[in-house]
């Protein structure tokens, strides 16, 4: 009794988009479950076992939603289980569904038989497939460390250099023996310090400049998710990077 009460709604359902669309694709009639109602039949071409891309009409974008396959077949309609769904959509009646060879065959450059939701499709893949996402420059963390501890050690060695002037001041000025001997040796020990930081400095700054002018290829495109069924791009989440 139930199965011939949804064949009675799923004529119904037939007679009226048939009246209202005369285009290539067809529409969810009823949602059981994951078994799909939909107005394809044999009279439009459609063959058991074939795939078919659900969309839903979102301010005139035509959004997808997931694939179904064909199971039961009949003249005017067909019975269509969910194979795969896009996260967070649901099928829902009077959404479109589009065979998946006619998409292909658009795909490879045969004719759209003037179906406008076949050019829409097409338009929208063609965007997607000729979209280059943003890059964006290697890190280059190690290049300014070396850099910034070759400026450190190179302020350093301007410190260390001033300690030791101001210790031969005192080595000049000092009037003991004692005294000059402490003050000889800390301006020695100040100015060797000095010679190997400026040195350290040297070495850090040119490292550091050199690692940041090598390697600036930039890093592979935001990859563009794919699905399992038809490799048909789609995008999932749109990254930014800079």
């Amino acid at each position: 009794m139930i199965k011939q009460f949804l064949v009675v709604i799923l004529l119904f359902f037939v007679s009226f988009f048939s009246c209202v669309s005369v285009a290539e694709h067809g529409y969810v009639l009823l949602v059981e479950g994951s078994r799909i109602y939909v107005d394809v039949g044999t009279d439009s071409g459609a063959g058991f076992d074939e795939t078919y891309r659900v969309y839903e009409d979102v301010n005139g974008k035509l959004d997808y939603v997931g694939n179904v396959k064909i199971v039961q077949l009949f003249a005017q309609g067909a019975v269509a289980e969910v194979v795969d769904l896009q996260l967070g959509k649901q099928i829902e009646v009077a959404h479109k569904v589009v065979a998946l060879k006619d998409i292909v065959a658009l795909r490879d450059g045969e004719e759209a038989n003037s179906d406008n939701v076949l050019m829409q499709i097409a338009s929208e893949e063609n965007l997607a497939e000729s979209y280059r996402p943003p890059v964006r420059r290697r890190s280059k963390a190690l290049a300014w460390l070396t850099f910034s501890t070759g400026v450190s050690l190179g302020i350093t060695a301007a410190y260390s250099r001033q300690r030791a002037n101001s210790a031969y001041d005192l080595y000049r000025l000092s009037r003991t023996e004692a005294g000059k001997h402490l003050f000889e040796n800390r301006t020695k020990r100040l100015d060797r310090n000095s010679k190997v930081l400026v040195g350290a400095s040297i070495a850090g700054v040119a490292l550091g400049s050199i690692l940041l002018f090598i390697n600036n290829d930039p890093v592979d495109d935001i990859p563009i998710a794919y699905s399992d069924l038809d490799s048909a791009p789609y995008f999932s989440i749109l990254q930014m990077s800079w």
